[in-house]
């Protein structure tokens, strides 16, 4: 199941272009994560396990801890070092739908970005509703899953 709790779009140079969260979560605390989530990237981008591979999904980083809950980190690092950073609720029931939110995730950002009227920042309101879209779907998806199983 994917429950999102915030989602980031880090360049290259690990500059936030893209922050989003979707619980009631301390920012502070959400930020704290996703910076920290940076440093595995980097380790795991220079290590011998990306060597050879060309899948930009890098899975389970981590956990992250909050006062209120403990979340779940997963990433994804694009052939530009563009990362995106997610986290979750839970551990995800579906491990190739979470993979596919990803890659989604980054075809709206792409399409963002390739816009020859962007200006100065990502966050338009069509990307929000593009990836805000892709959460509730994938959140409909998992209801639907769990009624089909009951």
């Amino acid at each position: 199941m994917i429950q999102v709790v915030c989602i980031s779009i880090v360049d290259r140079s690990n500059q936030p272009l893209f922050f989003r969260t979707l619980e009631n979560e301390s920012l502070d605390s959400l930020h704290f994560a996703v910076y920290s989530a940076l440093d595995i990237i980097e380790r795991k981008a220079s290590g011998d396990a990306m060597e050879g591979s060309l899948d930009p999904y890098l899975g389970y980083l981590g956990p992250a801890i909050s006062l209120s809950y403990e979340y779940e980190i997963y990433g994804f690092l694009s052939f530009s070092h563009v990362k995106i950073i997610v986290v979750l609720q839970d551990h995800p029931e579906n491990e190739i739908e979470l993979r596919n939110f990803f890659h989604n995730v980054y075809k709206a950002y792409v399409d963002s970005i390739c816009n020859p009227f962007l200006l100065r920042t990502i966050e338009t309101p069509k990307l929000i509703g593009k990836i805000d879209r892709l959460i509730s779907s994938a959140r409909e998806v998992n209801i639907h899953i769990d009624k089909g199983q009951s």
